[in-house]
């Protein structure tokens, strides 16, 4: 496997796209060789981050972007989306749904962070020159690094 691929590209932070984008990063995956289970939870991960993005980063009616690099390493995966709106560190907000209640009683929504903790690796966030960072990765192999 190569040592680094990039891929990157920049899309409107609406959810028209989002099939768009998830077909860019899909794209980008094939090099990387994870099993089907780490793909799925990757895709996953990173298609959760990106609606939080669509839906909280930009007020209502504002339009926006979200740039997403893409980077295949030996080690596995980074994905690492960059937006500039309203600053939100996702890792600040360990998020603990109520799993055990009755599915009719839970509210609504709520376990997007929650899965992107859970099926990522690591998850990184920086805010820089106006910029939201997250950095999404996975290893090629279960307990890698």
């Amino acid at each position: 496997m190569l040592s680094q691929v990039l891929t990157s590209t920049e899309f409107p932070a609406e959810l028209e796209f989002l099939g768009e984008i998830m077909r860019f990063l899909r794209g980008g995956l094939k090099a990387a060789h994870l099993s089907s289970s780490r793909e799925f939870k990757f895709e996953l991960a990173c298609e959760e981050a990106i609606v939080n993005i669509i839906r909280h980063a930009y007020p209502p009616g504002e339009p926006g972007r979200v740039l997403i690099n893409c980077r295949i390493k030996r080690e596995g995966v980074e994905v690492e989306l960059v937006d500039g709106g309203r600053p939100f560190n996702p890792i600040e907000h360990e998020l603990q749904p109520p799993l055990t209640a009755p599915i009719e009683e839970r509210p609504i929504g709520g376990l997007g962070i929650f899965l992107i903790q859970q099926f990522a690796d690591e998850v990184i966030y920086t805010r820089r020159c106006g910029l939201n960072r997250l950095q999404i990765r996975i290893y090629a192999k279960e307990g890698s690094l």
